[in-house]
């Protein structure tokens, strides 16, 4: 492959994982992280194959030497726009994954801190309840 066919397939695979994390963020604002493993296994075959083409013009610098200044430019335009996309990217699943992980800790917390609740066991009476009632509202997006 020569150096503009392999520059437009690592425009191509840029392009293609920009649009995949674009939509990973769009569910991860409407807290729908059940749908992200599905983006996830398309978003990691783009990312290997990015990888690996990013590799092979590494190795084969004659292959940028024969593009002309204005593609090596636009490339370099589009691979900052990815290094943006991407930083945003892996900083609202990791805003994400710390407001899971903490919402998890809080109801450990809560569930752990429970008195139960009466019953019919010994030394209870018929309807003595111990429980609290709380009211809960949550911000679908994040």
């Amino acid at each position: 492959m020569h150096g503009l066919e392999r520059v437009t397939v690592i425009m191509t695979l840029m392009e293609q994982l920009r649009a995949i994390m674009a939509e990973e963020n769009t569910l991860v604002r409407q807290l729908k992280l059940d749908r992200l493993s599905d983006l996830h296994q398309e978003k990691a075959a783009l990312a290997d194959a990015y990888e690996l083409e990013l590799r092979r013009i590494r190795t084969e610098p004659e292959l940028m030497a024969e593009l002309s200044d204005d593609v090596r430019e636009h490339l370099a335009e589009r691979t900052r726009e990815f290094q943006a996309a991407s930083k945003n990217n892996a900083t609202i699943i990791s805003a994400a994954q710390t407001m899971v992980e903490r919402m998890m800790r809080k109801l450990g917390e809560s569930v752990a801190n429970q008195k139960p609740l009466g019953g019919y066991g010994q030394g209870q009476q018929q309807g003595q309840q111990t429980g609290q009632v709380i009211s809960v509202a949550f911000n679908r997006e994040l």
